[in-house]
């Protein structure tokens, strides 16, 4: 009765989706193996996986790209507002330039002046001599060249924005596909996105903006400008400069999958996609592929599979399109004629999980949502995914080995949750039991072969709160672990268990006292059967927890004899051996006095309590 109180009240339990049995009904559990029917499933994620992680992406791409939109908006805005405002400055400061109708007429009436008083020996002079000797001050030419300048980037802001828009426009297409392909197809464009630096570009716009607001200030000081060739040259430099922007926009998209060497085109895709991008990929690529059919020379330029390439690139219809062919072409093995083939490991969908993963990993939802869809993966695909959060830190060497299928899906999962709940340690609770579950699986199918490299889920402040038959589960492998390699990390998790059953044995059902019986004697054991290299420091992991065990709860170890007869045999018989592995091995290496001394005291006072 007291258990299932302790059980009921754990927040542990209460974030648990599935109700758990009473103790009584699951203390004879299915042996937890690999390919079997988890007991302790993934919590729900809330609906179906694929599209809640699905649902999580898009929501994030709106809000990004909504925010994009709007400072592009309001740039456009401004950028509008204060081109009508250089523009009419301009317009007054390039009469600068020219010269003064007022000033020739006054030369050309003096001309006559003195010509009418002269003896006809004075020359008049032409109202082209007149033009062609003036000269505009340096100010006015400085001045112009500012506000022109200035008027000339508010517009390339304008352009800039306008680009920006269509590229976010292509970014967020919908697409009618499985919710699994769609976050591959994300993946990829957000990459490229990434990758082409788009949000850099967005950024400079206001740049832009700035620098030409500032020019326009330095004109307003300076005053006057020129219409000469000075002026001509700065402006048409800077047109020239937007324009080649706008031209290099639109052919590389095309340029890059003509000049790449991969033609799995697995690098990151140019995502500067417009309407005049794709006309000018139309365009070459009909050019291409007709160069490649008019003569025996320029056919054999291009090998038949890009040839291939190139003819299925002519027939697709839009940008959608053309980034589906795109990612299946990553994810193929070979291609022929143009078509993939043998599909290789489709990383698009890997990053893609593993990118959900850290960006939501405050969100216990998503993370069983990613949970959920990294078991549905296959292997090859799974693995990926694990390197993608490891960021190219070296996997353990089990995952080199010919394992099957699921055991290497159990594998990929247990890895996973093991770095989510790593980054986000709110977690745990909700994944105790199932993470558990997998490293029971694991540990029990490989037998010590290889080193898993993975740490047990179970904490000791975690303890209380696992109800009995799962105590009992666990102790029950464990036991079975330590008779061919057990691990610290395993005798750690299992001494846990072992001491909230002797704490408090009255609460302990009757197969887990005997589990807990069984785990002391399976211990002395693991220790006196161990290889002579591994037995010093076996004897080391249990004198460190016998010490720490008895220098808390001595005492109630004499309260506990009385409710718990089975101790008063075996605690000290395993006393005993460690103490006789002692005086032959000597102590650990590196152990210090206090331990030495606490061992000592150990030793004596359950001598004096047997006799």
């Amino acid at each position: 009765m007291a258990a299932s109180n302790v059980t009921n009240a754990s927040p542990l339990k209460s974030s648990y989706s599935r109700s758990i049995k009473s103790e009584n009904e699951n203390l004879k559990q299915n042996v937890w193996e690999s390919g079997g029917e988890f007991e302790n499933p993934i919590p729900d994620p809330g609906g179906e996986p694929w599209e809640v992680c699905y649902r999580l992406v898009r929501n994030y791409d709106k809000k990004t790209c909504d925010a994009w939109r709007d400072e592009v908006d309001k740039l456009l805005i401004f950028a509008g507002l204060f081109s009508a405002a250089v523009t009419s400055f301009s317009i007054e400061s390039y009469k600068l330039l020219q010269s003064n109708p007022d000033e020739i007429a006054v030369q050309l009436l003096s001309d006559i002046f003195i010509q009418l008083n002269s003896a006809g020996n004075f020359t008049s002079t032409s109202l082209t001599d007149i033009q062609k000797d003036f000269s505009p001050e340096a100010s006015a030419v400085r001045i112009n060249i500012f506000w022109f300048l200035s008027l000339t980037l508010s517009l390339t802001t304008v352009l800039i924005g306008i680009l920006c828009m269509q590229w976010l426009r292509e970014f967020q297409r919908d697409v009618s596909l499985p919710h699994k392909d769609a976050i591959a197809l994300r993946q990829m464009r957000f990459e490229g996105l990434l990758a082409w630096h788009l949000p850099g570009i967005l950024y400079c716009l206001s740049l832009l903006l700035q620098t030409a607001l500032v020019l326009f200030f330095i004109g307003l000081l300076d005053l006057l400008w020129s219409l000469n060739k000075q002026v001509a040259t700065v402006i048409t430099i800077f047109v020239a400069l937007t324009m080649l922007f706008l031209l290099a926009t639109t052919m590389l998209p095309t340029l890059q999958y003509i000049f790449t060497r991969d033609w799995h085109l697995r690098s990151a895709q140019c995502s500067y996609k417009s309407p005049q991008s794709w006309a000018f990929h139309r365009m070459s690529i009909g050019f291409v592929v007709f160069a490649s059919r008019i003569g025996k020379y320029t056919s054999g330029i291009l090998s038949s599979r890009k040839r291939g390439v190139y003819r299925k690139l002519l027939d697709l219809p839009d940008w959608v399109q053309f980034d589906l062919y795109w990612r299946s072409l990553r994810d193929a093995a070979e291609v022929q004629r143009g078509e993939p083939y043998y599909r290789f490991v489709n990383k698009d969908i890997a990053h893609g999980l593993a990118w959900v993963g850290e960006t939501f990993v405050q969100s216990a939802s998503a993370v069983n949502a990613v949970a959920y869809c990294i078991r549905q993966l296959n292997t090859q695909d799974g693995l990926a995914v694990v390197t993608s959060f490891y960021h190219g830190v070296e996997l353990p060497p089990i995952f080199q080995q010919p394992l099957d299928d699921e055991l290497r899906r159990d594998l990929v999962s247990a890895h996973c949750l093991e770095y989510l709940t790593t980054r986000n340690t709110q977690l745990r609770a909700g994944l105790v039991f199932h993470r558990f579950e997998l490293y029971i699986r694991i540990k029990d199918r490989i037998k010590g072969a290889y080193d898993t490299g993975l740490i047990s889920p179970v904490r000791f402040p975690e303890i209380a709160a696992i109800p009995g038959y799962f105590k009992l589960q666990v102790l029950e492998r464990i036991n079975a672990f330590l008779a061919y390699h057990g691990e610290e990390r395993d005798i750690k998790t299992a001494w846990y268990i072992f001491e909230s059953v002797v704490k408090d044995p009255r609460q302990a059902l009757p197969d887990l006292k005997t589990a807990a019986i069984a785990f002391l004697n399976a211990l002395e054991k693991w220790v006196t059967d161990s290889p002579a290299d591994m037995k010093k420091g076996r004897l080391a992991i249990c004198l460190r927890h016998l010490i720490l065990f008895c220098y808390d709860d001595l005492r109630l170890y004499h309260e506990v004899t009385r409710t718990f007869p089975e101790l008063l045999t075996t605690f000290p018989s395993i006393v005993r051996c460690l103490n006789e592995s002692v005086a032959a091995l000597g102590y650990p290496d590196h152990w210090s006095p206090w331990g030495i001394q606490q061992w000592q005291a150990l030793v004596v006072q359950l001598n004096t309590c047997s006799d």
